[in-house]
């Protein structure tokens, strides 16, 4: 099924390539020489266009642009159509857009696969990692979690961290004959705690559930918040688990960013997040893992292979962890069992 904004002006579907030579190659292999795709997306395409390739680790973004226009074909690829509700994704997002916290206006959305095209956000720069050390940037993306978390979006499905990690561990042990064996005595290990998930102590509200620092962007001095793949019902404390995790925030400023979140529920929020971090780095790991095996122009082989040594690292200081111990054991405590 194909979503379509109805009020766009078709444009002609004639158009001219200015761009680097592996940028032109790769957009004409992945639209013009698709016969599929570039039925469907050609008339949004702007007449004369440049086209430059855009950074993202999960999809294939590109960037088309005149002197009026600028649009983005998102491109998925198979892992993440694997890993993505698509038909909750485009509610989610559009809810999103509605209630002021998602700025991209999506021109058009294919249920199947996940193709996308959506507006350039001209006037918006994203989130630097030098910019976290600041207190003030930290309060506010804070600030805008929990508005998210507390407002009156309804995400109809339930985001669940320990079947993300299922559907990855899943997809790498079809494009890899055999596992290593750490990943797959971790998984083992960490699968067995999913039913704690069930424990009155967790909430379900509308998260990102992807709160890396690509994916907040500043908007007339305003953070908003993009990539709404990973979007449903979840414990707030997931989102803040994952940013603190992904930024390796010290003791100090992950007590700093609970505080700003909620300073009456601090414990209980700390308890939450403990319990999430294995979770978090043992999924990174695996993903990582997966992403070795893929020719990928983002990063080479061999830093996906630290980067999965190193959540996996991760991974088994927290799962060992008197933290993690002390966080069920509290978590327990707050549930009526």
């Amino acid at each position: 099924m194909i979503l379509l904004a109805t009020h766009l002006l078709v444009s002609s579907p004639e158009f001219i390539f200015s761009a680097h030579e592996d940028q032109r190659s790769k957009l004409m292999e992945s639209i013009v020489f698709n016969p599929e795709i570039f039925r469907r997306i050609s008339s949004f395409f702007p007449e004369g266009f440049t086209v430059s390739s855009l950074q993202s680790f999960s999809n294939d973004n590109f960037l088309l642009t005149n002197e009026k226009e600028k649009i983005v074909v998102r491109i998925s690829n198979e892992m993440m159509n694997f890993l993505v509700d698509r038909h909750s994704e485009y509610k989610n997002s559009f809810l999103a857009q509605k209630a002021g916290f998602n700025p991209l206006e999506i021109l058009f959305f294919d249920l199947d696969d996940g193709l996308q095209v959506t507006q350039y956000l001209e006037k918006a720069t994203f989130l630097s990692m030098d910019e976290l050390s600041n207190e003030r940037k930290i309060y506010e993306i804070v600030d805008l979690l929990r508005k998210l978390h507390e407002s009156k979006i309804i995400f109809e499905n339930k985001f669940n961290p320990f079947c993300r990690l299922k559907k990855i561990f899943n997809f790498l042990q079809i494009q890899r004959e055999e596992i290593p064996i750490h990943l797959y005595d971790a998984y083992s290990t960490i699968s067995k705690l999913e039913k704690i998930l069930e424990w009155s102590c967790f909430e379900n509200k509308p998260c990102h559930n992807d709160p890396v620092p690509s994916n907040f962007v500043l908007i007339d001095s305003s953070f908003k918040l993009i990539d709404w793949e990973y979007s449903g019902s979840n414990d707030p404390a997931w989102d803040l688990a994952y940013f603190s995790s992904i930024l390796s925030l010290s003791n100090e400023q992950e007590k700093f960013l609970i505080n700003c979140y909620s300073s009456e529920q601090a414990g209980i929020i700390q308890a939450k997040m403990n319990f999430f971090k294995p979770v978090i780095h043992l999924t990174i790991s695996i993903w990582a893992a997966l992403q070795s095996l893929e020719n990928s122009p983002k990063l080479s082989r061999s830093q996906f292979e630290n980067m999965s040594a190193e959540h996996f690292e991760k991974y088994q200081k927290w799962i060992l962890s008197e933290d993690f111990t002390l966080a069920i054991a509290l978590l327990k405590k707050y549930s009526r069992l």
